[in-house]
């Protein structure tokens, strides 16, 4: 069966729902009827497009390193080089835990990039919108995780509202693609 979610842990909540539902007696070809129509959180480590040898994953609900270092371990097992894209403002944890493979890169913007740089290793840019406009002239075949570990407050009303910024801004540089 194909369940539509990603993640280690939202497939350990799916089983125990699916679980807990058969102990109470619902039918399980509608479990599974439902399970199959589940749908992942948005912009929560949501794939949103394959184009030009590059795969985009918007995952703007990360707001913490934790949440950014899982988004990074469920795609590092890939052959491809990542880009890591994270910034904002920062909070109480510190970035210098995400460590990354040699054949990854961490791009970082927002209000917090120079903090944020001084605990990992990392490029600099002011704008998310730099980030993917130096990110289309980038011929290789790539993973791009838009992770940022931070909150969007800096430059957005909330991080649906980034998340919908990161999908305008891979449309506007890569071409249209369905949400």
């Amino acid at each position: 069966y194909l369940i539509n979610i990603r993640g280690k842990y939202a497939l350990k909540y799916a089983i125990m729902a699916m679980n807990y539902a058969y102990k109470l007696g619902i039918n399980k070809e509608i479990i599974i009827k439902n399970c199959i129509n589940l749908k992942p959180v948005k912009y929560r480590l949501y794939p949103i497009i394959n184009i030009n040898n590059k795969t985009f994953v918007n995952d703007s609900k990360s707001t913490t390193v934790s949440s950014t270092l899982y988004c990074y371990n469920e795609f590092k097992k890939e052959k491809r080089p990542i880009i890591l894209i994270i910034g904002g403002i920062s909070k109480s944890e510190s970035f210098s835990k995400l460590k990354i493979a040699q054949k990854d890169s961490i791009y970082i913007y927002g209000k917090d990039r120079n903090k944020i740089k001084r605990q990992c290793d990392g490029i600099c840019f002011n704008k998310l919108e730099d980030i993917i406009k130096c990110i289309s002239n980038n011929k290789n075949e790539v993973i791009i995780l838009f992770s940022p570990g931070c909150s969007s407050l800096d430059q957005y009303a909330s991080y649906i509202d980034r998340g919908e910024h990161f999908n305008h801004l891979i449309k506007k540089y890569f071409g249209d693609f369905d949400e």
